[in-house]
């Protein structure tokens, strides 16, 4: 069995994990897996409803020295003033519940926006959406945890957990989000930082990675920000929770339904399918 340490209000708690991640990318090859991973949105390129000003493209991504290295740049792309990257997971793995860290460096300046977040399957029935990380750039030792959700009355919800702690920019630091059938626990460097016992989503989930510029949360960037900015990945792991039941998927899928809303046709280089409402 593995062995996962958490901090919790100073005292060290030990918790058993299954001996090997179910799913995980070191980042060790010469480039980056696109069998394992799409290099957009299931819909397309952007996410037009949050007001990002990116189009997330293949060229924004690579791999040096062991490291995912995420580009954003102000270059034209698809008819965004920006050209960012992103990998996402639904090609090929999604799971309920479990234990899912990210070790990462991230990057500093006004209007970017990285993130570390999960989406529910079937594409299309968004809410749920749980955010390990999400950062303002020009915030760059504050982060957000966050949960999605719909009240009884069906209306979007969202709680939203903050901390400040180091300069996020300046080295590598871990991201972790716990998901059980009771609670979700968000962890920052092993340490629990957030915990939500409410609206508990029981479907499967795939991961998404992605720098962001502009958008509603992080501003447009200005004269300050440098440009390219990189955020860099040192790993992606994923395990089962051994007392939950999880359910993992590790099989290909070339698109992924998207209910309740078909489009006769799919984007280039998307699925057919439409954007939740809200990020």
């Amino acid at each position: 069995m593995g062995v996962l340490v958490v901090v919790v209000a100073g005292s060290v708690l030990v918790r058993s994990l299954p001996p090997g991640p179910v799913f995980a990318d070191e980042f060790d090859g010469a480039e980056v897996d696109l069998a394992r991973w799409a290099s957009g949105y299931p819909w397309g390129c952007a996410n037009a409803t949050t007001g990002e000003r990116q189009c997330y493209a293949p060229g924004a991504l690579s791999v040096r020295d062991g490291l995912l290295v995420i580009e954003a740049d102000r270059r034209p792309e698809r008819g965004r003033p920006y050209r960012s990257g992103m990998i996402v997971s639904h090609p090929s793995f999604s799971q309920r519940y479990g234990y899912f860290e990210l070790r990462a460096r991230l990057p500093r300046g006004r209007g970017l926006w990285p993130a570390f977040w999960l989406l529910p399957l079937p594409t299309g029935t968004w809410p749920p959406e749980l955010d390990v990380m999400e950062q303002i750039g020009s915030e760059p030792a504050k982060l957000l945890m966050a949960q999605h959700y719909r009240d009884a009355d069906g209306v979007h919800r969202r709680q939203v957990g903050t901390w400040s702690g180091p300069d996020f920019t300046a080295g590598f630091h871990t991201f972790a989000l716990s998901w059980g059938p009771d609670a979700i626990v968000w962890y920052v460097d092993g340490v629990e930082r957030f915990r939500s016992r409410r609206h508990i989503p029981a479907q499967e989930m795939y991961l998404l990675v992605n720098l962001a510029v502009g958008g509603e949360l992080a501003g447009e960037p200005d004269a300050s920000t440098r440009f390219p900015s990189r955020m860099e990945v040192d790993y992606l792991r994923v395990w089962k929770d051994p007392d939950a039941p999880a359910v993992t998927r590790t099989s290909r899928l070339a698109c992924l339904p998207f209910l309740p809303w078909p489009v006769p046709a799919a984007p280039p280089g998307g699925c057919a399918g439409r954007p939740p409402a809200r990020r």
